[in-house]
């Protein structure tokens, strides 16, 4: 009796852990997948304004909110869609607006996918306090960027964005802005 308790007590072990000792292969991506999420974003931005001194923020450094949701056409190739509202941390009360849609390319290794993108879109200067950016101009703008990104697949529905790196390009406003954006965050996978 007691090593039939023995022998299903290791066997009920050795099954309970079997997730966590990678087990059971997570696919990165397949044909369909639709992940929507979220995360922080901070952007060197390339004002050129008179600097106004914040002691916590570096001057043209801002930072926000950003959504995104991405289609994977199929293993490689997939389409990417994002929102950022870069209005949370301001040092000079300008905030960016943007929105961009376009193809992305992907390379999986294990639980890692490296991807590349080029996004096309709007992106809109935001004045919050105008008496403090008097001849400032502000409105929204045609804008294109190309980045770079590692997502890391935690378990089947949950994918964190450990960094996104972006370079943006908005030729159509006034003298031209390159912000460059950083994000980190999460997402919610459907399968």
């Amino acid at each position: 009796m007691r090593k039939n308790f023995v022998v299903i007590a290791m066997l009920t072990c050795l099954l309970s852990v079997a997730k966590f000792g990678s087990a059971q292969a997570i696919a990165p991506y397949s044909l369909g997948n639709l992940q929507v999420g979220g995360g922080f974003s901070v952007a060197a931005t390339d004002f050129s304004a008179t600097p106004i001194s914040d002691p916590f923020i570096p001057d043209d450094y801002i930072a926000g909110f950003t959504g995104y949701a991405d289609y994977d056409l199929n293993r490689h190739l997939g389409a990417e869609a994002e929102f950022h509202c870069l209005a949370l941390l301001t040092s000079k009360d300008r905030a960016e607006l943007s929105t961009f849609v376009g193809p992305k390319v992907m390379a999986s290794r294990g639980r890692f996918t490296f991807y590349g993108k080029a996004l096309v879109g709007l992106g809109d200067l935001y004045i919050q306090e105008q008496q403090d950016n008097n001849g400032v101009p502000s409105g929204t703008s045609v804008a294109y960027a190309y980045g770079v990104g590692i997502d890391i697949q935690y378990s089947p529905n949950i994918v964190i964005r450990a960094f996104d790196l972006e370079s943006q390009h908005w030729p159509s406003y006034a003298t031209g802005i390159s912000p460059v954006v950083v994000t980190f965050g999460a997402a919610y996978r459907f399968h």
